[in-house]
């Protein structure tokens, strides 16, 4: 799977089309390289507005969120316990959206201390994931 942009307009436009067919009437991601707002209404367009994303604490611990509400599916289902290294951009799982998978990486190299939810669960815009502890 490639990454995608929050300012490519074709991303834009057919996360628009799948809210319109689902029913959905808005929805906000956070990503690396910024933060979308999208809203969708019967009566007119889309709108859509976009702002940078501000830059990561770098100190002690980071947590990894969820950049859009979703289903949590991590890219190991058991971390508890077991710490290890990760690099930064590294793939920690994904926010299932439907057919639709956003990424979650790691914002930088540091060490995957903990999965702060469980599999499968239904998570909202920010929750809590990761569990990052930052590495010189």
């Amino acid at each position: 799977m490639s990454a995608f942009s929050l300012t490519d307009p074709a991303v834009i436009a057919a996360l628009c089309e799948t809210l319109t067919r689902a029913g959905v009437d808005g929805l906000e991601i956070t990503g690396p390289d910024g933060h979308v707002r999208i809203v969708v209404s019967p009566l007119r367009s889309a709108e859509v507005s976009r702002s940078p994303t501000a830059p990561a604490n770098s100190v002690g611990t980071a947590v990894v969120k969820a950049p859009i509400a979703g289903h949590f599916r991590p890219a190991a289902t058991d971390i508890d316990g077991d710490v290890h290294e990760v690099a930064g951009g590294e793939n920690l799982g994904f926010i299932a959206i439907g057919p639709i998978l956003v990424p979650l990486v790691a914002p930088q190299a540091g060490l995957l201390r903990r999965q702060l939810a469980e599999p499968e669960t239904l998570v909202g815009f920010g929750t809590p994931l990761f569990e990052l502890q930052k590495t010189p």
